[in-house]
This record gives C-alpha cells, sequence and structure tokens, in this order.
C-alpha cells in the first residue's frame, strides 16, 4: 500500500524481493496509490465468522476514495493474479501482500472507508496481525533512519535489572503494607485494599494498551509504577492524618472520616496535579525510556485520583460505621489514640 521503491521514491516502479514458505519471489510494484498517513486506524482482531485472525483498517476520508479506485482496479484482474495483490511496504520491504477478495466488484472496489485484513489461522497468525497493525499505524514516519551507534547489552543483564527492579518493588510494596497496618491499624487494610484496586487497574490498562496500541512495561516503566505506589501511600497518609485531627477535635467517627475526606482530597488532588504536570512535560520534552516512566506515572496519578474519590472514601465510610471502627484496637480512635 504505500509502494515505495529501494530508493524510497513512491513515483517509481519498484521491484522488491518477497519471502514466502515456499521460497523468495521478485514483485513488481507500482507507483504507490497510497500512503500510511491515509489510514486513520488499524487493530488486529479475531474473525469468529471466518475463524480466522484479521486487522481491521479504517481510512480517513481521501485513503477512502484512494483504497476504492486501487481496490477496484486490483479486483478486475483474476483471482490468483499478482496483479490482484495489493503490497505493504515499509522501509524497502514486502511486510505483506494480500489478494483482493473475489467479491469485490471491479471498478467499484471497496467502498465506505473500512476494510478487512485476512491472515489465517495458523499458529502465527496472531502475531502476524498484531505487527502489521502496528506497522499500518505508525509505519508512516517522514523519516529515513540511519544507524547511529550499535550496543550490545547480554540478555542475563537485561533480565536481572528487570528482576531486581521488581523484588525491589514488592520489597517496597510489603514494607509499607506492615507500617500502614501497625501504625493505622484498620483504615491500614482500606490502604492495602485501595492499593490492590489500584494495582490490579493498572495492569488492566497496560494489558488494554499493550493489546491495542503495542505498550509494552519496560525497566523504567516498572520504576515510574515503584514512584506512583509512594505517591499513592502518601495520599492515604494525609487522608488518615486529617482523620486523626477530626477525632482529637471531638467529631464522631463517621463524621470524621466524612469531613476529614473533604479536606485531605483537596491536598491530594493539588499533589497529584504537580505529579501529573510533571509527568505531562517529561512525556514532551524526552524520548526513549524516560518516556516510559512518564507514562507509567501519568496514569498511575490519574488512577490515584480515582480510586482515592471512588473506593477509598466508600470505603472508610463502611468502616467508620462498622463496631470495629468506632471501638477497640483495631479502631479509628485508637488509631489516633483516642479512648472512646
Amino acid at each position: 500500500m504505500t509502494g515505495y521503491t529501494i530508493e524510497d521514491d513512491p513515483d517509481e516502479v519498484a521491484y522488491l524481493p518477497n519471502f514466502t514458505l515456499f521460497g523468495a519471489e521478485v514483485l513488481t510494484l507500482g507507483p504507490a496509490e497510497m500512503t500510511g498517513s491515509d489510514v486513520s486506524q488499524a487493530l488486529p482482531g479475531f474473525s469468529n465468522a471466518s475463524a480466522q485472525w484479521v486487522v481491521n483498517l479504517s481510512l480517513n476520508s481521501e485513503g477512502s476514495e484512494l483504497f476504492a479506485t486501487l481496490t477496484g482496479e486490483a479486483a478486475a484482474f483474476a483471482i490468483g493474479d499478482p496483479r490482484r495483490q495489493i503490497a505493504i511496504v515499509l522501509d524497502g520491504r514486502i511486510i505483506a501482500s494480500p489478494q483482493v477478495s473475489e467479491d469485490v466488484v471491479a471498478g467499484v472496489g471497496i467502498t465506505g472507508g473500512d476494510a478487512v485484513i485476512t491472515l489465517g489461522s495458523d499458529p502465527t497468525a496472531e502475531e502476524q496481525a498484531q505487527n502489521l497493525a502496528v506497522i499500518l499505524r505508525y509505519g508512516s514516519l517522514p523519516v529515513a533512519f540511519e544507524r547511529s551507534q550499535v550496543e550490545k547489552v547480554s540478555a542475563t543483564l537485561g533480565s536481572d535489572s528487570l528482576q531486581i527492579g521488581l523484588v525491589s518493588g514488592i520489597a517496597g510494596l510489603v514494607l509499607v503494607t506492615v507500617v500502614l497496618l501497625l501504625y493505622y491499624r484498620a483504615l491500614g487494610l482500606v490502604a492495602v485494599l485501595g492499593i490492590s484496586v489500584f494495582g490490579a487497574l493498572l495492569i488492566a490498562i497496560y494489558a488494554l494498551l499493550g493489546h491495542f496500541q503495542g505498550v509494552t512495561l519496560t525497566l523504567a516503566g516498572v520504576t515510574g509504577i515503584i514512584v506512583a505506589i509512594g505517591i499513592t501511600a502518601d495520599s492515604y497518609i494525609v487522608y488518615f492524618e486529617r482523620i486523626k485531627d477530626e477525632l482529637r477535635a471531638g467529631r464522631t467517627v463517621p463524621s470524621a472520616a466524612t469531613q476529614g475526606f473533604q479536606t485531605a482530597f483537596r491536598t491530594i488532588l493539588t499533589a497529584d496535579t504537580v505529579s501529573l504536570l510533571g509527568a505531562t512535560l517529561l512525556w514532551v520534552l524526552t524520548v526513549g525510556a524516560v518516556k516510559g516512566f512518564a507514562l507509567s506515572l501519568g496514569i498511575a496519578t490519574i488512577l490515584d485520583i480515582f480510586v482515592a474519590r471512588s473506593f477509598t472514601r466508600r470505603a472508610a465510610w463502611i468502616l467508620a460505621h462498622t463496631p470495629a471502627g468506632r471501638s477497640g484496637w483495631l479502631s479509628l480512635p485508637a488509631a489516633a489514640g483516642e479512648r472512646r
């Protein structure tokens, strides 16, 4: 579809090698009819109707017209004719060359701006669909790449670094959990549950980003998550200290939980806003691994606000209305040093 020649000239005929399971062949490509900028979205998926992996392609208005013309011309040739194929080319390499379906009318083509590229059902089809979708979304870069430097890093070193980072993060999380439970008692349990909800949502978001956008969690991203856990724990500390202040001022336990959140949330929101601004600046002004850190920090900061508002406030309110929250060693007054 991009149709670049080896010289990266889309206006010239190209002769490019195509490697298949049956060997190598040389395909003659006409001048490029479309470029990657005509693609607005490309998502991998599994078709239940055909039981095959596909890429769902969406085109912009200009690309829709070009695609209809291109597929209409290709449909004029018989099934199996190489001229019925449309080559998808990136950096002088043929990524895929799907054939126009037999139900496409010659001279009309595929209209509406949407199309489906079928990859099949073999064991590698899912990976092919994901890779092709990423290439169609991001392959149209208006620059040429040159190798500036090469650095070899042992796979063991990378694995060890990631493992050390994860172990450090888990150890820090366990330590924070113990301190919260000992110091804030039942409120500490609210914090642990809240951090668990925070972690589950974060994993779900990264899973979705990985599936639809090809985002991967790097070592820098893990570092950002660890920092964000600290920010989240700090939000709980701010809230719990406000509850203790309200209890010392003579409020009832339910009233202290409600009023304490109203006061603490303003502080939490201010701190998270500053953190989010920092993550945004890092994302805009930096490249490489730092972007992974910025992405993790930004997502986690937004989640901190969401979890505080939707989970923590309600969990503390429920605890304040239970016998364990009102009296005894685990209670909110006991955590505040009050006897009631």
